[in-house]
């Protein structure tokens, strides 16, 4: 008895309702993994879970990369806060300059008084010699009358009449030297009202 046995290629071609899978593109950032079923095929088929590819702009979307050089706040905020340091920086330069001329005011006003009083005794002194003066350059004046009227040594030496008019000269000359000191002194004393008026307005209260 014979056998007939059938013999089958060993390799065949695939199907046509058969589809590989393929890449399904959804988005330029993302591609999803999905194979593509034959609508022919009723059995149910387990599909491999949907794999996202994310794109490195998504990944730096979701995972920002902190710049160290980056602003922290808005630049206005920051502009605020420089104007601000700024203008703490004036005010406290302000009211240190307020402080030193305050305290060179005072210097100023207790040298000030104190050349005042100087002053005030040295033009006592001044109207006193000049009085003093007036006085002696009148006798003289008497004693030179005197002599020339009666012409004669009898009661004045001329030796004494020379000695007065030296004298009156000395005088003159002393005379002329306190007069120079107290124009300067009155100089003086205007200038520091002046420097006084000047310091009284740089230290004036603001708002004033």
């Amino acid at each position: 008895m014979s056998t007939t046995r059938s013999t089958s290629p060993a390799w065949t071609s695939p199907s046509p309702s058969s589809h590989p899978p393929s890449i399904v593109s959804l988005d330029e950032d993302a591609f999803i993994y999905s194979p593509q079923l034959s609508p022919s095929t009723s059995a149910p088929s387990i599909s491999p879970p949907h794999q996202t590819i994310h794109s490195p702009s998504s990944l730096l979307t979701q995972y920002p990369i902190r710049n160290k050089m980056a602003p922290k706040r808005p630049a206005s905020q920051q502009a605020s806060d420089t104007s601000d340091k700024r203008s703490k920086t004036l005010l406290s330069t302000k009211d240190s300059e307020i402080a030193q001329l305050r305290a060179d005011l005072v210097r100023a006003s207790e040298s000030a008084t104190a050349r005042k009083n100087e002053f005030t005794k040295l033009i006592e002194r001044l109207k006193s010699a000049e009085q003093a003066l007036e006085q002696e350059v009148k006798k003289n004046e008497d004693l030179r009358r005197i002599y020339t009227v009666h012409g004669n040594t009898q009661h004045f030496s001329k030796r004494r009449v020379e000695e007065l008019e030296v004298k009156n000269e000395e005088l003159e000359e002393q005379k002329a030297e306190l007069q120079q000191w107290f124009c300067r002194a009155q100089r003086e004393v205007v200038e520091l009202r002046e420097q006084l008026d000047r310091l009284g307005r740089l230290v004036q209260p603001r708002g004033v």
